[in-house]
């Protein structure tokens, strides 16, 4: 594996706060290929494992969002000035309403592949 590009990623969580990440991309030497023609890439799974597809929010930002939004009733001001309060975290309530439907959508596709089990 060569080494294709280095990104910077910055990010948001509430065990690690604001930070900045260098990830590094790493592609097949001998010129591999996938199905669809595509170079086989790989990426950093530690920095997917931390934050969403797409977004600089981590999940256990959603999780807090979410667990605020629909167990605790909360309003997405209350939880902007909770995250902000007690994290430091600063997010729009556009961006908190988002991650409250993701977190739904999360907790679907979760109890969908639990639904077996738990008949």
């Amino acid at each position: 594996m060569h080494v294709e590009k280095t990104l910077r990623r910055r990010g948001i969580t509430v065990e690690h706060g604001a930070f900045e990440a260098r990830e590094t991309v790493h592609v097949c030497a001998a010129g591999c290929r996938q199905e669809d023609g595509q170079r086989v890439r790989h990426r950093q799974p530690a920095l997917a494992g931390i934050l969403l597809p797409h977004s600089r929010v981590g999940y256990d930002v959603m999780a807090f969002v979410g667990l605020r939004r629909f167990l605790e009733h909360r309003q997405r001001d209350e939880i902007r000035e909770e995250l902000h309060r007690q994290q430091g975290i600063s997010l729009s309530t556009g961006e908190i309403s988002v991650l409250g439907r993701r977190f739904l959508l999360y907790l679907e596709a979760l109890h969908a592949a639990r639904a077996p089990a738990l008949r």
